[in-house]
């Protein structure tokens, strides 16, 4: 539903298909949720400017659905771009997505280890989405494919990952145990 604050203004906007909505990205422009099913690769990625005619589940450029990943955080947003760690049906492409604009159509930007399907962790700085797998930090830009290692972080998994004031933050296990680590972004 959408809603003005009126009665009258308040109208439905896309009937979902039964799946508990977990709402994982919002702004002024839009809001994107998850539509929960049991089991998880039946998961949905929705997004919503508010009206019926811009409510939609994502989907590649073929337009087979995206899935998102089980776990953290699998949706980040940085301007009009909203990044997404999703499977297409049938784990064709697993991954990280992008969209931007009021159709369902995504971008794949960068793929993930070969049965790597959860906890991923996305967050975006300056216009990038980061994730981690095991000890490196990786990037992508959302304007077109390709990945791009930023660092190694000790000998271990990166966990915690966040942005605080323009800043990566994460902790890494290094030579004398956990560390945290700060990156602007760069190599």
């Amino acid at each position: 539903w959408s809603s003005d604050g009126t009665a009258s203004g308040t109208i439905p906007v896309a009937t979902l298909e039964g799946g508990l909505p977990l709402v994982v990205s919002e702004s002024p422009r839009r809001v994107c949720f998850l539509e929960l099913f049991e089991p998880e690769d039946a998961h949905r990625v929705w997004c919503t400017d508010g009206s019926r005619g811009a409510t939609f589940a994502l989907a590649s450029a073929a337009g087979t659905r995206l899935f998102p990943f089980y776990g953290t955080r699998v949706a980040a947003e940085s301007g009009d771009r909203l990044f997404v760690a999703a499977c297409e049906q049938g784990k064709a492409r697993c991954g990280v997505w992008s969209h931007s604009g009021a159709a369902p159509t995504s971008l794949f930007l960068a793929p993930t280890p070969s049965g790597f399907y959860g906890g991923l962790t996305l967050v975006a700085l300056s216009g990038r989405a980061y994730y981690s797998y095991g000890a490196e930090l990786w990037s992508v830009d959302g304007s077109e494919p390709g990945q791009r290692l930023v660092l190694t972080a000790g000998h271990g998994g990166i966990r915690g990952l966040t942005v605080v004031n323009g800043r990566l933050y994460f902790i890494a296990f290094g030579d004398g145990g956990d560390e945290l680590w700060s990156s602007d972004g760069s190599s």
